[in-house]
């Protein structure tokens, strides 16, 4: 790519970043509805679902096989983490980990 087209690629994230993070750093957080707080919550599960699928798609179809273990593995983990803490940094540092682990060996 040249160096316009990561200049326009940049631009292009960052007005897309600021357009939708506007909604909830331009409010102020204690006159947010409160509908919207409780939607909120559930943003860190959908991320989470969204990445988990995307990981272990082959095609149109999810795959589970010994070629996917370690990815398997690290799912599972990051799951009982994220039970555990309650909190997304430590789900993924822990599901990253355990997959480098895995790929490791």
């Amino acid at each position: 790519m040249t160096n316009f087209a990561w200049l326009c690629t940049l631009v292009v994230a960052i007005g897309t970043l600021l357009i939708r993070a506007s909604f909830l750093t331009l409010y102020p957080a204690d006159r947010l509805p409160y509908r919207v707080k409780q939607g909120l919550q559930f943003l860190p599960a959908a991320a989470l679902s969204g990445l988990v699928a995307y990981t272990l798609q082959s095609g149109l179809t999810l795959e589970f096989s010994l070629t996917n273990i370690a990815r398997v593995i690290a799912l599972a983990v990051a799951t009982v983490v994220a039970q555990r803490t309650k909190k997304i940094v430590w789900t993924l540092l822990s599901g990253l980990a355990v997959m480098w682990l895995l790929n490791a060996f």
